[in-house]
């Protein structure tokens, strides 16, 4: 220790602010019909079967603990008018699985409020879950009409397997214990294919059956959760930078701002979550006390088949 460097130098330590915690991206959140024992028009955070059972007679949200979930959220309400629901709990979790208890008709006249999340849903009309699946940040799954086992299989796999900043878009995964109804032709699955949509694929052979494709909104399914923590994360560091600098809006701040922003996309680039960015940080002309971030950013695509194209050879 100096005492000449201590009273020349005084170094006082910053406190950060605390990190956002990106836990609720690796939750569900079920809606079903109420029964008998339940409540109607509540949320209620499950962590057991007879949990699930005491509140709804769906079954298919089983599926998400014996698929490796320690807590699943469930709504119990006869409609999908659940605003008020999912705006008292937003950040408590980022999907919302739609089970076979509501219809299309039901799911068209859905109201979610401010929830921007990823949203599922399972039915056997594949027009009506082509459709569905088409909306940004929404899933549609091809599967049975009366169970969506599948589908609660799929999620909570997706996010068994987030590590860090790291996701992984579920290739071929086994079905697990989940009954589905999947896709037994080389056909069928083209199609399904083409249109995006989620479904489980049968094989002959002892491959059994595995998930065939996932994807919300004709992206890749992880996305969307990329998109989302990676967002986090900027403001996060956004936030610290601010709060412990006390900077003025100035080009040179400006371009500290753009370096620590980028600084985070490079490590969803080192994941392999973002292919390319292109981050700026410019002055808001019509606002003294603000600057804009715009970020272009190329998220990677799973990969999920190939095509071998033998060519013909001469033999000499």
């Amino acid at each position: 220790m100096s005492i000449i460097q201590d009273y020349a130098v005084t170094v006082e330590a910053s406190t950060a602010i605390p990190q956002v915690s990106f836990a609720f991206l690796d939750k569900i959140c079920a809606v079903a019909k109420v029964n008998g024992t339940g409540v109607e028009d509540t949320i209620t955070e499950v962590f057991s079967i007879a949990e699930i059972e005491a509140i709804t007679d769906n079954t298919s949200i089983k599926q998400a603990l014996a698929s490796g979930a320690t807590s699943v959220f469930v709504i119990t309400k006869a409609t999908l008018d659940i605003a008020n629901l999912l705006d008292a709990n937003l950040g408590e979790f980022f999907t919302v699985l739609i089970t076979e208890d509501f219809n299309k008709t039901e799911v068209d006249a859905a109201d979610l409020g401010l929830f921007d999340g990823v949203v599922g849903w399972s039915n056997d009309v594949e027009v009506d879950v082509d459709a569905f699946g088409d909306v940004a940040k929404q899933s549609g799954f091809l599967d049975s009409g009366n169970v969506s086992e599948g589908m609660f299989h799929a999620f909570t796999r997706l996010f068994a397997t987030h590590v860090g900043r790291e996701w992984f878009n579920q290739q071929y995964i086994d079905a697990g214990t989940a009954v589905v109804n999947p896709v037994l032709t080389l056909g069928a699955a083209e199609s399904e294919f083409a249109n995006r949509v989620s479904f489980f694929l049968q094989d002959d052979t002892n491959l059994g059956i595995r998930l065939g494709f996932f994807a919300a909104g004709g992206q890749g399914i992880s996305q969307p959760y990329v998109e989302k923590q990676s967002a986090l994360e900027i403001q996060q560091v956004g936030l610290n930078f601010i709060a412990n600098t006390q900077p003025n809006n100035t080009p040179a701040t400006r371009a500290s701002l753009g370096v620590i922003f980028s600084d985070v996309l490079d490590l969803y680039v080192a994941s392999g979550g973002i292919l390319t960015f292109n981050v700026r940080v410019e002055i808001v002309t019509t606002e003294f006390f603000k600057a804009s971030y715009s970020g272009n950013i190329v998220f990677t695509s799973p990969l999920w088949r190939t095509k071998l194209v033998t060519l013909n050879s001469v033999s000499a």
